[in-house]
């Protein structure tokens, strides 16, 4: 049975606070440093779960590009985090890699303070103004792990990495299924990301039930994909697609602008809530 999300009002009360999110994303970080977790640490000094993280996948497509092309593919990893988990692509020279992020220069200055620096190129950014900063068909290969439904409006985001892909290029997603609803619609987790019955197409899911097909609609031909589906319908997906035109459905289209919409009205709504407790600070400070 297809779950649905439940009524913005039967969750968390406080609407989305994206900069708090981002704070708590910062400080798990640090955390996970303190700690001297083994992940980071592999990704920034290509250690022996690097080549594993990065994906084979991942390093076949970066390999055949090459050697098809006569130069290195290039590769943007939306939503990379501290360091991208391709980082493997950079440190044996396969591909061209850069990374974005909303709080890139803060995570740059965190593993600074550790010794550490990421091993590709990584710049402030995020999915919903890429086409912005890179431009249309500016990568051979657009990948996102574990943080399209983190956006403010994943299907925006979706739509950019589609636009910045090359045609014959590919858009790569790998993605906790139906995250949002494991982690009680909190925060970062807004949305409800899971694939078809047949792994071939992927929906986005907001709080109000709101069903969107990313992926029909869209110039992509689906290429191959892994899922680890547990009893609960949740687990693991990965999906990789190749892009084979710039149409752009006008259903798709009014989709995205109608979670556009409800994802500005959140940020709304949140506004109000903290400019109403900021004046009842101040009334009861005089």
């Amino acid at each position: 049975m297809v779950q649905t999300a439940p009524d913005l009002r039967e969750t968390v009360q406080d609407t989305r606070n994206i900069a708090h999110s981002y704070d708590q994303e910062l400080a798990w970080k640090r955390t996970r440093l303190k700690e001297d977790h083994w992940y980071i640490g592999d990704l920034v000094r290509d250690g022996d779960r690097s080549e594993e993280l990065c994906g084979a996948e991942m390093i076949r497509m970066c390999a055949e590009f090459e050697a098809e092309n006569g130069r290195l593919a290039t590769v943007l990893d939306v939503g990379c985090g501290p360091v991208s988990s391709y980082s493997y692509l950079s440190h044996h020279g396969l591909a061209d890699l850069t990374g974005v992020d909303p709080i890139s220069p803060r995570y740059a200055k965190l593993l600074s303070k550790f010794s550490l620096a990421a091993p590709a190129k990584q710049q402030k950014g995020s999915g919903e103004n890429l086409v912005d900063m890179f431009g249309a068909e500016s990568f051979d290969i657009v990948a996102c792990r574990n943080a399209l439904d983190h956006h403010l409006c994943p299907a925006l985001a979706w739509m950019n990495m589609y636009r910045v892909a090359k045609v014959g290029g590919y858009v790569v997603h790998s993605h906790s299924i139906r995250e949002a609803t494991k982690e009680k619609w909190k925060q970062l987790h807004q949305y409800d990301l899971f694939p078809s019955d047949d792994d071939q197409h992927m929906f986005v899911e907001d709080t109000t039930g709101d069903v969107l097909n990313l992926t029909a609609g869209l110039d992509l031909e689906y290429v191959t994909s892994a899922i680890n589906r547990n009893e609960s319908n949740s687990g693991w997906f990965s999906v990789v697609y190749r892009k084979t035109g710039s149409n752009e459905s006008a259903e798709l289209l009014a989709g995205v602008l109608r979670m556009a919409g409800r994802s500005l009205d959140q940020r709304h709504r949140w506004a109000l809530s903290l400019e109403r407790k900021v004046n009842k600070t101040v009334r009861l400070g005089r």
